[in-house]
């Protein structure tokens, strides 16, 4: 409001061929715009603010700090508007509709949506969007939000009416004219652009139809069943894109979480200060309104289901660390936000692109790397009777060597006393849910030293 408020000064200063002048209680003279370009002293602007607010109530009208000519005060929320009042009142308003009109162009440029000019009774009579042309579908059209606006002389803020997420505001300028301005535009755009790269919806694609699409797939159908009936994160590796994408759906559908949420996000796509947000969630205050859905992130929109990361491998170092710190914990935090959030959804990782070679270029963080290759699949090429592998980096294989050896001597051990307590020592649930036998899992619990369960 204030931006596009400052945007618009220029025309309401010529309004009257004079200045105009927007202040707030807390700021003092926030912007000062003169048709003669001249200036206002930092001093004189102190002392009209100070005027100005020096009463609960503003003032209707009040002196110019510059000429001392009468101004006109427009309450605007917790700013206050003041125009150069030409000689009477009738033609004052007039000469408001006819500069806010010429004005409704810039201010919906500024805005990213539309900007209206109604009047008393909230009906529209000029509707401009942010590319300068007229909304003729708008026009003659009634808000009960603008009306309610024009009968109480107050500043109304809520909901757009035609955009979801968008965000809309009305001023009353006069007893006459009101002003009313949304973000439609940059909302739907963005929005658009949301749709593309992140959808929530529900998964149809079953293993019968991946391999009717993928024939060459049917070799590892019943590893992909047995993986999906575990509850641990995922990767999946191929060539071809499509395959992944499909798969990861059919393992959904086989698995535990069939029927909840099926949440996918392409990680090369986005912008990656942006990705963080989209994936982790972001504080109400960070991106406000900007993408609807989308506050509570990625990974709680998909609770209960599964979440799919397509391209993992085009995540920064920075959210791969992230990432593997919420898999490791169950728990992380929104961008801008203090407070916990549970892991909810199981996270199945997708990747055209040879991880091993990115973690052994320290490309790809290691850490997450090892997390993922626990529990893996690979999609092997039409012909190929194998996906590509997926070794652990070469220090690792060492087995004295550190910190690759040691770590994944932890991880492993970790991961296994995770799974065991998540099922209450269960043998045959935990063994279910890494996709290893109740032996295997024996097996590792005497490596270890668990004797605990």
């Amino acid at each position: 409001m204030r931006d596009v408020l400052k945007a618009a000064l220029p025309q309401f200063a010529a309004l009257t061929n004079g200045h105009a002048i927007l202040a707030s209680k807390d700021e003092g003279v926030v912007a000062f715009a003169d048709c003669a370009k001249k200036k206002l002293p930092k001093a004189a602007g102190a002392k009209f603010a100070a005027l100005l607010f020096a009463e609960e109530a503003l003032p209707k009208r009040i002196s110019s700090p510059l000429d001392g000519g009468t101004m006109n005060v427009i309450p605007l929320g917790d700013l206050a508007l003041c125009i150069r009042a030409p000689e009477g009142e009738a033609a004052f308003i007039e000469r408001l509709k006819e500069t806010i009109t010429l004005a409704l162009p810039a201010i919906a440029k500024v805005a990213g949506g539309e900007a209206v000019l109604f009047n008393k009774d909230g009906k529209r009579l000029v509707s401009v969007n942010s590319l300068g042309h007229e909304n003729a579908e708008y026009m003659g059209q009634v808000s009960n939000k603008a009306r309610r606006s024009m009968r109480t002389k107050t500043t109304v803020l809520g909901d757009s009416s035609y955009i979801v997420g968008a965000k809309a505001v009305r001023v009353p300028l006069s007893e006459e004219y009101g002003l009313g301005i949304n973000n439609n535009d940059s909302v739907g755009h963005r929005q658009k652009l949301m749709d593309s790269i992140y959808h929530v919806g529900q998964a149809s694609t079953t293993m019968k139809d991946v391999v009717r699409l993928f024939p060459h797939l049917e070799g590892i159908r019943k590893t992909a069943a047995r993986l999906a009936r575990t509850d641990g994160h995922l990767l999946l590796l191929g060539d071809d894109e499509r395959a992944l994408d499909l798969m990861a759906e059919a393992i959904h559908n086989a698995g535990p979480s069939k029927g909840q949420p099926f949440v996918t996000l392409n990680c090369n796509t986005l912008d990656q200060d942006l990705l963080g947000g989209i994936l982790f969630g972001f504080d109400d205050g960070i991106y406000k309104g900007v993408i609807h859905g989308a506050n509570a992130g990625a990974i709680s929109a998909a609770e209960g289901g599964t979440l799919v990361l397509q391209n993992t491998h085009d995540l920064r170092r920075d959210t791969q660390i992230k990432l593997n710190k919420a898999m490791e914990s169950g728990e992380f935090f929104a961008v801008g936000d203090f407070k916990k959030k549970k892991v909810g959804a199981r996270i199945i990782c997708l990747s055209a692109s040879n991880l091993y070679e990115m973690t052994e270029n320290d490309i790809f963080n290691a850490k997450l790397y090892y997390r993922l290759v626990a529990q893996s699949l690979a999609l092997p090429a039409d012909g190929e009777e194998e996906g590509p592998a997926a070794p652990p980096p070469k220090a690792a294989r060492k087995q004295g060597s550190e910190p690759y050896g040691r770590m994944i001597h932890d991880f492993e051990e970790q991961l296994v006393r995770d799974a065991l307590l998540k099922h209450n020592g269960s043998r045959k649930r935990t063994a279910e849910s890494l996709g290893i036998s109740t032996i295997s899992l024996w097996r590792r619990m005497k490596k270890y030293g668990i004797d605990e369960f």
